[in-house]
């Protein structure tokens, strides 16, 4: 069943002015939501970045729709870090590797979460990079394709590696690399109190570093 998708944006800024006043309330939201000191409202956006309300609808037809660019904006950001993540991982050895990628998916999921729990609870399919109805899809495959190199990469560096074969290798990564990615989906859909239990997040870090996947 399709999941309902949240408000977009009235029409998409054309003129410089336009972007930079669009930008700033989504830059302005950012702030408001992780300063943790006052629920978003039109008003404060308004207040904080200096416009108008009448600005403010002429592009947003609630803060709904803010919200939505707040979550694309985190996202498109996140990729650069990924992509410094992964190369940070390939430098480690097998287990500082896994543990050092996982470490960081779980906080950005965190973060997630925490921007506004209610609306990404309700719109959790939407933002997940790899499960969503909007996202670009040619990026989606890139990110997959790069969970499964990092954990193939991964694997080389382990001393049973010489025991596999190239496809059983391809395989393994492919198994963990989407089975690590379809695991946190799950979490953050059903039971997102579980990403602020360190003990069961350092638990599911070594499910994916375990010596019995070699043997």
């Amino acid at each position: 069943m399709r999941k309902k998708q949240p408000d977009q944006p009235r029409k998409q800024p054309q003129q410089a002015r336009s972007k930079l006043l669009v930008e700033s309330v989504v830059q302005a939201a950012i702030e408001i939501l992780e300063s943790n000191q006052s629920d978003l409202t039109v008003e404060l956006v308004c207040e904080r970045t200096g416009i108008s309300a009448g600005s403010f609808y002429q592009y947003f037809p609630n803060k709904e729709a803010v919200l939505a660019e707040v979550f694309k904006s985190v996202i498109e950001k996140q990729w650069q870090v990924q992509t410094q993540v992964f190369e940070q991982a390939l430098a480690m050895s097998f287990e500082d590797g896994i543990q050092h990628n996982a470490k960081a998916g779980i906080d950005f999921f965190r973060r997630l979460h925490q921007l506004e729990p209610t609306f990404y609870g309700t719109f959790v399919s939407s933002y997940l990079p790899f499960d969503t109805h909007e996202a670009d899809k040619t990026l989606i495959q890139l990110y997959e394709q790069r969970v499964e190199q990092l954990f193939i990469a991964l694997f080389d560096k382990h001393p049973a590696r010489a025991r596999l074969s190239a496809l059983e290798v391809e395989q393994m990564a492919f198994v963990y690399g989407r089975g690590a990615i379809a695991l946190l989906h799950a979490i953050i859909e059903e039971r997102p109190e579980y990403l602020y239990d360190e003990a069961l997040m350092d638990r599911l870090t070594l499910l994916f570093s375990q010596q019995s996947m070699f043997s």
